[in-house]
């Protein structure tokens, strides 16, 4: 009854305004899904790098494991060696005084027999 004490006029334009907001209304819905969709994907995404970063840093703290495990074994051997190297160097030190000592000795001996020698040579000189 209403739209019958109407004029003709009025409701095109009201026809056309609830057209209007009708294509508008599925405009907004078809972006609302796009960007539903859009925050789907994201979330996915989100999802795998989640898991890729719980992946990468499990390796790494594995890998840091290994290697400060290796670095243990190596600062073990390194102690090792220079304790070794120090007992060389000690031994080294050693061998070279008794070699001075035995040249020393040796040299001491050459001139005892060189002098005996000599003796030698003058008692059978005077006989």
């Amino acid at each position: 009854e209403k739209l019958q004490n109407r004029p003709p006029v009025v409701i095109e334009k009201e026809d056309k305004r609830a057209d209007f907001l009708e294509e508008q209304l599925g405009r907004m819905q078809e972006q609302y899904q796009a960007m539903q969709m859009k925050l789907n994907k994201m979330r996915v995404e989100h999802l795998e790098l989640q898991a890729a970063n719980k992946e990468l840093t499990e390796k790494f703290d594995q890998v840091k494991m290994e290697a400060e495990k290796v670095e243990k074994e190596l600062t073990t051997q390194l102690r090792a060696l220079r304790e070794k190297h120090a007992r060389v160097g000690q031994e080294l030190q050693e061998l070279r005084s008794a070699h001075q000592e035995t040249k020393k000795q040796l040299e001491q001996l050459r001139e005892e027999k060189l002098k005996l020698f000599r003796e030698l040579q003058e008692q059978q000189e005077q006989s």
